[in-house]
C-alpha cells in the first residue's frame, strides 16, 4: 500500500470587511444609546432639584395653613412674612379674607404629596435674578390653598374654590 499523498488544505477565503454602512449605523446608535442615556440622567437630575427646592416651600405652607386657624394666629403670620402686604396691604385684610376661607380648610400634611396626584402642583421660575415659586394643595373640601414666594418669602396666600 501506498502512503497517501497529503495535500496541504486550501487556504480559507479571505475574510470579508464589515460593510462601512454596518459601522456607521454601530456608531450611530452607540451614539443614540448616549444621548438617551444622559437626557434621561439630566431629567432625573432636574427633578430631583425641583422636589429638593420645594421642600423649604412646603415646610413654610405647612406651618402657615396650620396657623390659619383663629384671627390672632393669621394675623401672627401676616406679621411673620412682612412680603404679604403685596397682595393685603394691611393686617386686617388678610385676617378678614382668612376669616371667609375658614369653612374650606382642612389639614394639610406635613409629608410634601406626591405632584403626581397627590393634589399638589408645583411651578417655579427665575428671571432677571428672582425666584417666584407657586404651591397649590388641594384640600378635602376641594378648595385649592395657594401660596406664592417671590425671592423665597411668602407674597401671597389665596384660596381658589
Amino acid at each position: 500500500m501506498s502512503d497517501p499523498i497529503f495535500e496541504p488544505e486550501a487556504a480559507p477565503p479571505p475574510k470579508r470587511p464589515l460593510p462601512t454602512a454596518l459601522w456607521v449605523g454601530l456608531g450611530c446608535g452607540v451614539l443614540f444609546l448616549a444621548s438617551l442615556g444622559t437626557c434621561a440622567g439630566l431629567g432625573l437630575y432636574g427633578a430631583h432639584k425641583m422636589v429638593s427646592g420645594s421642600r423649604a416651600e412646603w415646610t413654610d405652607f405647612v406651618e402657615v395653613a396650620n396657623h390659619l386657624g383663629s384671627d390672632a394666629t393669621t394675623a401672627a403670620e401676616y406679621r411673620t412674612h412682612p412680603a404679604l402686604s403685596q397682595a393685603y396691604p394691611t393686617e386686617k385684610d388678610f385676617v378678614g379674607a382668612v376669616r371667609l376661607w375658614r369653612p374650606h380648610l382642612g389639614p394639610v400634611p406635613t409629608q410634601m404629596p406626591s405632584m403626581f396626584g397627590g393634589g399638589l402642583t408645583y411651578q417655579a421660575s427665575y428671571k432677571n435674578g428672582s425666584s417666584h415659586v407657586v404651591i397649590g394643595y388641594h384640600l378635602p373640601s376641594h378648595a385649592m390653598l395657594v401660596g406664592t414666594w417671590t425671592n423665597h418669602k411668602l407674597s401671597d396666600l389665596q384660596l381658589e374654590q
